[in-house]
Order: C-alpha cells, then structure tokens, then sequence
C-alpha cells in the first residue's frame, strides 16, 4: 500500500506542476520528491526480490560482480559501515544523476519523476541495485553524447558498464540518427546492434567473469512466467501510450530542439524490448531500459509543448492510471512488502 500513497503524493505535484506554468515551485518539489525517494529506498530493510543477494555481498565481500559497484561494496563492507548508510549513499548518487537528468533534459519534471518511481526505480533501486547506478550514470552520459564530445561520454558508459555490463549497450546512442530516421540509417543502426550484440560476451570478460553465465541463466534457468505473452502485450501497450502522446502533439514536439533525438532514442530502446523480451523477459527490460527511460524527459516535454489546462490534465490523468497499474502489482508482490529500519528500531 506504500508503494500506491508515495505515487499518489507524486501524482498530486504532477498535477500540480500541469497548471504552474511558470514552473516556481517545480524545482523545490523535484528536491523533496528526490529526497522521498532517496530514504525510501535507503531506509528499507529485506525489501526488494534480490535483497539477499545484494545483503550476502555485502556482508561477505565478494569479487563476483562488476568491479565498480564490488569496490564500492567492499569498501564500505571493511571499514563495518551499517548497510544501510551503504544504501543512502548509492540511491543518493543514482537519484541525484536522474534529477540532473531531467532538469537539464525537460521543462517539466514531476510527471517524469513519477513515470520513473513506478517504472525503474521500484525494479532497479530495490532490486537491481547495480543496474539503478549504471542507468543514472549513462543518463549523465547523454548529455556529452549530444554535445558529440565522444571520449567523455565513452568514459562515462565505460564507468556505468562496471557497474552493469549491460551499460556498454549504451554506447550505441551516438550512432543514432539526430533528425528524421531515412531507411538506409536504420539498417545501419540495426546492423551496428546486432554486430554489437555477438561481441557482448568478449566485451563482458573484461568486466566480470560471471556474466555470460548471468546472461544463460536469465536465459535458460528462470521460470518464464504462463502469462508471458500477455505480460508482453501489456509492456507494449504501455510503451506505445508515448508514441500515440507523442504522434498528437507531434508538430510542437518535433520544432523542439534535440527533441526528435531523444525519441529516436526512445524507439531504439522499444526495437530492443521488442526483439529481446520473449527470449528473456529480465533482458529484454534490462537491456532496453538504457533507452526507454527517455520517456521521463519525453513526458516533460510533452506538458511543456501543451497550451491548454485540459490537455495537460488529461495527458497527467493518463500517465498516472498506467502509474498506478504498476504500482498496484508492486503492492501485491510478497518480495515488495515493505519494513523499515526505523520501524524495526522502534
């Protein structure tokens, strides 16, 4: 039920923000949602379906992870810090490169926050922790890739790729056509991701033994769920509420510039969801949420282009049901009910 009161609390400032158009307010309520968040998902304690995992790691150290989030793990481990002190400070970091993201990307940013609480912060923040961090560096990386300063956004993939190998698939955002997609650059962009794609093995050696063997078991191992094709068909429907947003207001949205990259961006990553998630549906999301979070900035944008009130509330309306529709099977997921530390303590 927690999980549903912080959405609605965020969706209230989303709604909010759609009549202050003059936006004083949105940067203070960014500010305290972020700090929502940051305890949120600090202050937990045996929350989130790989708790145990990331716990054990910390307890014990452990050279079996990517070698940027094992050092951080393991320096924080020796010197006996509380885990979740640990915690405060990598959501600190992760939720920090996400704000920065989006108030640099787009003129509104409650509506984004709130797309990106109910979509990857409750699947990365809580669970996959080392992948929260490498989606918030490689959002920090966008903005040297737009600016085609090439060396520093390499460094950064490669920072967030030792954290999640799967990061270095963010690299192929340079290569991404900046105006209209012509068929010829799509065929190009495909052939550079599928050529990618056999040297992600190679590629994964030099960060961590263990993730061609990662890559088989979410392959192979993983019980698929009976539903899988249904739950395929509800992603997509979710995802292609963007383009039809996007496709009304297409005109204002397209004359925004760098717009027409970042949904380019957008529909890389859905390409990915859909050519991947049947195989795997853990890497079909994992690997296509480098790109598809790009529907936080798209979102900002699309309120900022909207000159009527009842537009506004209407498109705030229709992110905040689908909002809720994740939020509500997080809520009934037994490996998401929610404690505390405080709660423990007192």
């Amino acid at each position: 039920m927690i999980y549903i009161v912080v959405g609605l609390i965020i969706i209230l400032f989303a709604y909010l923000e759609a009549f202050d158009t003059s936006k004083k307010n949105s940067r203070i309520v960014l500010a305290v949602l972020c700090f929502v968040l940051v305890f949120f998902a600090g202050l937990r304690d045996g929350v989130g379906t790989d708790w145990l995992a990331y716990y054990n790691f910390y307890l014990e150290t452990t050279d079996r992870v990517e070698i940027g989030y094992a050092f951080i793990n393991n320096t924080f481990s020796e010197f006996s810090i509380h885990y979740n002190i640990f915690l405060l400070f990598t959501n600190s970091i992760s939720i920090f490169l996400i704000a920065k993201f989006i108030r640099t990307q787009s003129p509104f940013y409650v509506l984004g926050i709130l797309i990106f609480y109910s979509n990857l912060f409750l699947y990365y923040n809580f669970s996959g922790m080392r992948q929260a961090m490498a989606i918030s560096i490689t959002c920090f990386s966008y903005s040297y890739a737009l600016d085609k300063k090439f060396i520093k956004f390499l460094l950064l993939v490669v920072l967030a790729s030792t954290f999640h190998s799967s990061a270095s698939v963010f690299i192929l955002i340079y290569f991404i056509p900046r105006e209209k997609i012509s068929f010829l650059h799509s065929i190009f962009v495909l052939s550079g991701f599928f050529v990618f794609y056999q040297f992600l093995n190679l590629i994964s050696d030099f960060i961590t033994l263990y993730t061609a063997n990662n890559a088989n078991y979410y392959i192979n191992v993983i019980e698929k769920s009976d539903s899988l094709l249904t739950l395929f068909l509800i992603g997509i429907t979710v995802r292609l509420v963007i383009l039809i947003v996007v496709f009304t207001f297409k005109k204002k949205l397209f004359a925004i510039k760098n717009f027409r990259y970042i949904f380019n961006i957008y529909l890389f990553g859905l390409l990915i969801y859909l050519s991947t998630y049947m195989i795997s549906p853990d890497i079909g999301v994992r690997l296509s949420s480098y790109f598809l979070i790009f529907d936080i900035i798209i979102a900002g944008n699309i309120i900022g282009v909207v000159n009527n009130a009842k537009y506004r509330v209407l498109i705030v309306t229709i992110f905040s049901l689908l909002a809720l529709y994740r939020l509500i099977g997080y809520s009934k997921s037994e490996g998401y009910n929610y404690f505390s530390i405080i709660e423990n303590a007192l």
